[in-house]
């Protein structure tokens, strides 16, 4: 037979379906491209001259228990030029014999070790459908089905109409299946069921199927993005129903499928870029900007002010299923709930939390939240103040971030707060203008600001509700080193952590100082779907005093590392 179509051993071994391996693991590209022109299944003693130029004989190993058998075989393909000896191991050798191996290095070739769950007819069968040559009518044929399969991509639909087109080609039926056996999408009666036990977890590209009188083929499609695989299943009654035609006709359907799932990934990735860029620029709006087009983007984006809206902050957590690789993993799915229940959005993220803008009913949020909650429980979700228009939304992110913040400090097992549960510290710090009080917090802690040791002894303090004991441990100090540098912080600011006036004093003016210091900074780029997108960047104006740096390891808020320091 012609090796004109460039079908090799190497291609062979590649075949994943027949899971065949070479007995020495060190072949090099000369043995891996040895052509390979026909295949047949011999055994010793039986016309071993009929070997021709090209072949791979196939044998299950009987007779070959001498070393003169084994010999024979050996020579008899080296002197037909055959491409290589294919033993099947099983009954008659679990591992093949060391001598065979020798003989074979030494006469210059290749031993290809078939596993028992791999029949020699399955190996001669890909042999001879690879190595058949392509006739113009064949090739004519196949030209014109997919040529109809690219017209399907003009249709609404493009994948149910690759579907029923390819029903129609192949005279079968046809289905994707998800890596877990849901059918996705079909067009034709399939007993997916029945065919699935014999795909599962397999990782060949291509498996022949046949169940209960039904013949088919299963061909993988192409990953996209992060999703599990999913399969292309054709299946029809005909004996002989997988033929090259039909496998040509598969491979194509599969490649388009995979093509139109990347499409609809960009676009949705696009789509989320065009959300988080609206978002951005709606959070750090500056007094006196225009906002119209903007609101014009974000009510072209569903987001019309029609109804209640308000910034939701959701904060990684430590807990497995909660982290940011978690968090962002969880956005299509969390928009596409959020979709389902009548609420609009848009989305942005940041180094450690994702930003939301959501209008709807109060309710439907919050029972979304409560969900969004019992699959991450380890996050932190901050509700900021509802808002009427779109220059509100600094002002309700502001409130979103403190209460993140509060959260993560907090000692309390609670992971959800809005601006209606803000207590009186927290309602100052949310409605006072950071302009006017900075000057003011700056020069009551003027005298310890410049002494980390007694910033970080002060936070730690709070931090732990006024526990030296807790304090001083999760600071790997001795309670009195940490006691010592209390005293130090009264003396350097004349007053006593004893009253509430001077704790109260002390909490807001460290709180001001650390937003200041924190929304001075841009926040990283971070990612947006696909797509890479720079996180809001607040500044200037108690409006965007919440406005963190998620990138500063060290970076705190008084009492406790900020939350998307974490």
């Amino acid at each position: 037979m012609s090796t004109d179509g460039g079908f090799t051993l190497g291609g062979l071994v590649g075949f994943a379906n027949l899971r065949l391996s070479f007995a020495d693991d060190s072949v090099g590209d000369a043995v891996l491209s040895r052509p390979v022109a026909n295949a047949q299944v011999l055994e010793v003693g039986s016309a071993l001259h009929f070997t021709g130029p090209h072949e791979v004989l196939l044998t299950s190993g009987h007779g070959l228990e001498q070393q003169s058998s084994q010999e024979e075989i050996v020579d008899a393909l080296v002197a037909a030029e055959g491409a290589a000896l294919g033993l099947r191991l099983g009954p008659v050798w679990e591992r093949p014999p060391a001598l065979l191996v020798q003989y074979c290095t030494a006469k210059g070739l290749p031993l290809v070790l078939i596993p028992s769950r791999t029949s020699l007819s399955q190996v001669v069968s890909v042999v001879h459908r690879e190595t058949e040559g392509v006739n113009p009518a064949f090739a004519n044929r196949l030209l014109a089905a997919q040529h109809s399969m690219l017209e399907a991509l003009n249709d609404e639909d493009p994948v149910l109409a690759l579907l029923t087109r390819a029903s129609r080609t192949v005279q079968g039926a046809i289905a994707i299946v998800a890596h877990d056996g849901r059918v996705e999408s079909s067009f034709g009666a399939i007993p997916i069921q029945l065919l699935w036990q014999q795909v599962g977890d397999d990782v060949a590209p291509m498996i022949e199927l046949r169940n209960e009188g039904w013949n088919g083929l299963a061909v993988r499609i192409g990953d996209h993005g992060a999703a599990p695989s999913r399969w292309l299943i054709l299946a029809s009654r005909r004996a002989s129903f997988s033929d090259a035609y039909v496998r040509a006709v598969a491979r194509i359907v599969a490649s388009l499928v995979s093509a139109v799932g990347r499409i609809d990934d960009l676009s949705l990735a696009q789509g989320r870029a065009v959300r988080s860029a609206v978002l951005g620029e709606a959070l750090r709006l500056a007094d006196g900007a225009s906002i119209e087009a903007l609101a014009s983007r974000a009510a072209a984006l569903g987001v019309d002010f029609a109804s209640t809206a308000r910034i939701v902050v959701i904060v990684a957590g430590d807990q497995p299923g909660s982290d940011r690789t978690a968090l962002d993993k969880s956005l299509p799915g969390a928009e596409a709930r959020m979709s389902e229940r009548g609420l609009s959005y848009l989305v942005t993220t940041t180094d450690n939390a994702v930003v939301v803008l959501a209008q709807g009913p109060s309710r439907t949020l919050k029972t979304f939240l409560a969900e969004f909650l019992a699959r991450h429980p380890g996050a932190f979700i901050g509700i900021g103040r509802p808002v009427a228009d779109i220059s509100g939304v600094p002002t309700s992110y502001r409130d979103a971030t403190l209460a993140a913040q509060h959260l993560r400090r907090s000692d309390l097992d609670e992971h959800q707060m809005s601006y209606e549960d803000f207590d009186f510290s927290m309602l100052v710090l949310a409605h006072a203008g950071l302009d006017h009080i900075l000057p003011s917090a700056q020069s009551f802690l003027a005298p310890i600001s410049a002494q980390p040791l007694l910033m970080e002894a002060l936070e730690a303090y709070f931090e732990h509700n006024f526990d030296i004991m807790k304090a001083a441990s999760a600071m790997h100090l001795h309670h009195n080193t940490l006691r010592y540098r209390i005293s130090r912080i009264e003396r350097a600011l004349g007053l006593t952590l004893r009253t509430p006036a001077a704790v109260t004093s002390l909490y807001l003016a460290a709180s001001v100082i650390a937003v200041d210091r924190e929304a001075r900074q841009r926040p990283p780029t971070a990612p947006v779907g696909r797509i890479e997108q720079t996180a809001p960047d607040v500044t200037g104006g108690i409006e965007n005093a919440a406005a963190i740096d998620p990138g500063r390891e060290n970076a705190r808020t008084f009492g406790a590392a900020h939350p998307f320091d974490r």
